[in-house]
């Protein structure tokens, strides 16, 4: 098939728009350190949003912000456990606060079970597993719910979407996209 971006190149046309429909939104991203939580801040960023990159792993949401300013983008992180509410609403806060409202979030934290069969998880692993996976999610869509209710995005927010992706065997993909819709419509 060849350098397909090569030949496009030289001949000089223009890059397509990548999801256009992000350019100028503002997305908190969960679970932004690596994998998946990164490629989507890298994506988002690429495609316009400004990007709210949480998660637990300080330094590495640190230099997936860097990787998105330098390319021109806007982002930065903050140091969040969304099992927690204070460090979610914290959270939301700063994104409201840095950008003046929030438009989507993707959940993509999760802690991934270390494989053993599931009669063999002690007590403590299970609820930490339990508290991230389902209660994170949960916490971090109320606080973003509570941010739209208190009137912080009300006049810019058209629309908010949180989209939750599931890690199962190998298996990567969106579980649930919930879209919420203003007096305004949309």
């Amino acid at each position: 098939m060849g350098d397909y971006a090569g030949l496009l190149a030289r001949l000089n046309v223009p890059k397509a728009k990548v999801y256009p429909a992000l350019e100028g939104k503002v997305a908190i991203i969960t679970g932004a350190a690596q994998g998946m939580g990164k490629a989507t801040a890298l994506l988002f960023a690429e495609a316009g949003a400004s990007v709210v990159l949480a998660g637990v792993n300080e330094s590495g949401i640190k230099d997936v912000a860097a990787e998105i300013e330098k390319a021109g983008g806007r982002a930065f992180a903050v140091k969040t456990d969304i099992s927690s509410s204070e460090d979610v609403q914290n959270m939301v806060n700063r994104a409201v606060a840095e950008f003046g409202r929030l438009d989507c979030a993707v959940n993509n934290a999760a802690l991934t079970p270390d494989g053993a069969p599931f009669t063999e998880f002690d007590e403590d692993y299970f609820d930490r597993l339990m508290s991230i996976n389902l209660k994170g999610h949960q916490v971090r869509d109320r606080a973003d719910a509570q941010a739209g209710d208190r009137g912080l995005d009300r006049q810019h927010l058209i629309r908010r979407c949180v989209l939750s992706t599931r890690k199962h065997g190998g298996l990567h993909g969106v579980q649930a996209c919930h879209c919420r819709f203003d007096q305004a419509g949309g």
